[in-house]
């Protein structure tokens, strides 16, 4: 991103492998102070070090996330986190607000393809991912598009499982969702080339 005052192309900083990176407040929770690739990096490496004692747990806060921060069920839920990222615009000016000197908006949807590559790099083998939601088929859909994308440089075979009534958020207990496993994961990758 380029400076203000330089005009110039800042390099995107990186934290060697001990270092823990800096967290500031926002609202009642507190939120990695790192933009996207770095971020991508310092979950790979926890999660690495983390496994197999306990799973380790990455949060996204957006605007959503915010508007419940005065639910202290869902806030004690989001305090369990290894890490709380910035995925949405309005947390990352709060952060600058709070204090925060490199955080960028880490969009879900694409920090999982980093941290997922980073993580195969770092465990130096094949991941088995498991794919777990949302309306019956879409788990599969999604396992399908993970293997292709990856055809020629990873072998990503995920396993599915979809919930009959999808996924939602409820402060109450509920009774344990029943899964099906989709047969579309099953199937390895066909790749063109």
């Amino acid at each position: 991103m380029p400076s203000a005052r330089t005009g110039q192309i800042s390099p995107v900083p990186r934290l060697p492998d001990e270092a823990e990176p800096a967290r500031v407040p926002v609202g009642p929770f507190s939120v990695v102070d790192l933009p996207r690739l770095p971020l991508a990096d310092y979950i790979a490496r926890s999660a690495v070090a983390a496994v197999p004692s306990r799973p380790y747990l990455a949060f996204a806060l957006h605007v959503g996330g915010l508007n419940h921060r005065t639910d202290a069920d869902f806030v004690a839920s989001m305090r369990k986190a290894d890490v709380i990222y910035a995925d949405g615009a309005s947390v990352v000016g709060l952060a600058r607000l709070a204090g925060a000197r490199v955080i960028g908006r880490s969009v879900t949807t694409d920090l999982g393809w980093d941290v997922l590559r980073r993580l195969e790099t770092r465990q130096g083998r094949p991941l088995r991912l498991a794919l777990i939601g949302g309306p019956i088929g879409l788990a599969g859909e999604a396992g399908a598009v993970l293997a292709e994308k990856n055809c020629g440089h990873r072998s990503w075979l995920p396993n599915t499982a979809t919930s009959r009534t999808g996924p939602r958020w409820s402060t109450g207990s509920a009774p344990p969702a029943r899964t099906r496993s989709s047969s579309a994961s099953a199937r390895p990758p066909r790749c063109a080339g």
